[in-house]
């Protein structure tokens, strides 16, 4: 959502002659530049997982003391009701209090060339090979390594009734540190966990093992020159119409499904992964500084990005609200990739 809120923040300095600046500072320096003394800043997004660092530094302001200034409230967002209660709570909470609002929840989904599913020359190919009828979306990891297996085809090879100009891959896994997320979305999917509620590591139980030995397996069937891959090749190789299944986080639904970018527009499922049907979702939250001099005016931005109508139009423009209100409203969930 960040480009899209440079689109958008004219309007809000317009509307109250407060003139926002943003920096968008690369991931691998991020700490050490916010952290530098020399570096003024008012407001800063945060992952849930840096809520408790930042927190107990004194960095970050308990958020819901900014409740208690009557003059700048908008009596048309309150966190407490607006954001979902489970999201707020696990994205922005270090012993018990709130240090942030929720601004961003982004879950993968597994995305799938419905086009190829549906076509009647594969799905008596499938039938044949496996014994089952074709599932659109599977219910089994089986089904889906069975449904990777069958459309991973070489060039010169038929697809939806075509021959193919090249390779054509069942998925395409993540490069070097991002496959972590692959490993965890297919463990949580699974009914496993990484870190137990007793803050014990779990890699070493049958699960763990099962999880990954699966993701490994999946390797036969993506591009041989992984390894060179950036993330935008990854999800290049999907939107360039040469993978069958990849999943995605959702900030990356709208380049998917627009035809000026995508070969695949109008063409993809999305669900959740198979059996338990749970990912790993990033949740981004806005955190202000504690050294902050504009508190008022920050606190009166944060509540302006987070209004039903603004994030509204975020959530259309390709965001991923955190607000209830919008993820069931009626044009949102016109949307192909919503529930």
């Amino acid at each position: 959502s960040w480009n899209v809120l440079s689109q958008l923040k004219p309007e809000f300095e317009d509307l109250t002659g407060i003139q926002v600046e943003m920096l968008s500072v690369h991931i691998d320096h991020f700490g050490s530049e916010i952290k530098k003394p020399s570096n003024t800043w008012d407001a800063v997004s945060l992952l849930s997982f840096e809520i408790s660092d930042y927190a107990s530094s004194n960095l970050i302001l308990e958020i819901e003391c900014l409740f208690e200034l009557p003059l700048i409230q908008d009596p048309s967002f309150d966190p407490r009701r607006d954001i979902h209660p489970a999201v707020w709570r696990t994205s922005c909470v270090w012993q018990d209090k709130y240090f942030g609002i929720t601004h961003e929840i982004t879950p993968p989904l597994l995305c799938y060339r419905k086009d190829l599913t549906q076509h009647p020359e594969e799905n008596k190919a499938f039938k044949e090979k496996y014994g089952y009828t074709l599932p659109e979306m599977p219910e089994t990891f089986p089904e889906y390594y069975d449904l990777v297996e069958f459309f991973t085809r070489k060039k010169g090879q038929r697809l939806g009734g075509k021959k193919l100009a090249g390779n054509f891959y069942g998925t395409v896994l993540s490069p070097y540190l991002p496959l972590m997320d692959d490993y965890s979305n297919l463990l949580y999917a699974m009914g496993g966990q990484i870190i137990s509620p007793e803050y014990k590591i779990e890699t070493d139980n049958l699960l763990n093992i099962t999880a990954l030995e699966y993701l490994l397996s999946l390797g036969k069937f993506t591009p041989p020159n992984l390894k060179e891959y950036s993330m935008e090749d990854q999800f290049g190789a999907f939107t360039d119409g040469s993978v069958f299944s990849h999943l995605i986080y959702c900030e990356d639904f709208r380049w998917i499904e627009d035809p000026s970018k995508s070969k695949v527009a109008g063409r993809v499922a999305y669900s959740l992964p198979p059996e338990k049907g749970k990912v790993f979702p990033y949740a981004y939250s806005w955190c202000v500084a504690t050294a902050s001099p504009r508190k008022e005016a920050v606190w009166l931005w944060l509540q302006w990005v987070s209004s039903y109508e603004i994030q509204k139009r975020i959530q259309l423009l390709g965001g991923a609200t955190p607000r209830l209100d919008v993820m069931h409203d009626s044009d949102v969930l016109k949307k192909p990739y919503m529930p």
